[in-house]
């Protein structure tokens, strides 16, 4: 059944709801009376006080709202977990990385508070690579999970973990595409490659493989590395550092007293 009359438009601290209002014959086209006391409610873009009975109505589709922004809030909050459990099985995170998160992170220099700053924007920002540079110890990979977890769970993305020091270390051969694929990645400790020449140089060829796919993809990419710039140049080669720097968010250098050698 079609109801004839005007849709008001209501703003709170829930967003922008509407209530319905019968019109009534005013003698001007722009004016709302009350449907319970008769008087002028809304005129020429104005929306004025009225009497108990609408303001209970009122309250009642506020009320109504409420619970229904509650109800899409839970669902929305499940099917994200849902989504983040799958992505998180999948990841590699291990250990301290499963609980990492940027509430319990715990910033002491002014640095690391610049720094948190720094990784919650690129969360929500179109940059392409975040880039965590430092000595070791002083939070970056905590940082750079904490980013990827972010992200995997608010939108809804995979999500996943390269370590560089540790890519031939699981049985059988891992593909590139493995990492390349996922829509966030962080490639942790970059530059520790270790062991043989022969070893290293093939880790190296793995690592710059997966970059330079990601970065042509512009998939978000969270790099961690102790090298600075040319120490980096100097491993991998100006190409691929070069597109690491692309479109990046580059965060402070972390050089302060390691975490994990305090008493």
């Amino acid at each position: 059944m079609e109801r004839k009359g005007l849709m008001m438009k209501f703003e709170d601290f829930l967003g922008t709801y509407f209530f319905f209002l019968d019109k009534r014959d005013s003698g001007e086209e722009s004016e709302i009376r009350c449907d319970f006391c008769k008087e002028v409610i809304y005129s020429k873009g104005i929306v004025y006080e009225c009497c108990d009975k609408m303001e209970a109505a009122v309250e009642k589709q506020r009320e109504s709202r409420a619970f229904q922004v509650e109800k899409d809030e839970e669902v929305e909050k499940a099917e994200k977990d849902a989504i983040f459990s799958m992505n998180r099985s999948n990841s590699d995170l291990d250990g301290a990385e499963l609980t990492a998160n940027f509430t319990n992170y715990k910033p002491v220099h002014d640095i690391q508070f610049r720094n948190i700053a720094m990784c919650q924007g690129y969360c929500d920002d179109k940059t392409v690579s975040l880039i965590l540079a430092g000595a070791v110890g002083t939070g970056k990979t905590h940082l750079a999970v904490a980013t990827l977890k972010y992200i995997g769970f608010h939108q809804r993305k995979s999500f996943g973990i390269l370590r560089c020091s540790q890519i031939y270390e699981k049985t059988g051969t891992i593909e590139s595409e493995t990492y390349t694929k996922m829509d966030v990645l962080v490639i942790d400790d970059i530059g520790r490659e270790g062991g043989s020449e022969a070893r290293s140089s093939s880790r190296i060829a793995f690592i710059s493989e997966v970059i330079e796919a990601r970065m042509r993809k512009r998939k978000k990419t969270v790099f961690t590395t102790n090298l600075n710039s040319k120490e980096l140049r100097e491993r991998y080669g100006a190409h691929i550092v070069d597109r690491m720097m692309e479109n990046s968010t580059v965060a402070k250098r972390m050089e302060f007293e390691s975490y994990r050698t305090k008493s």
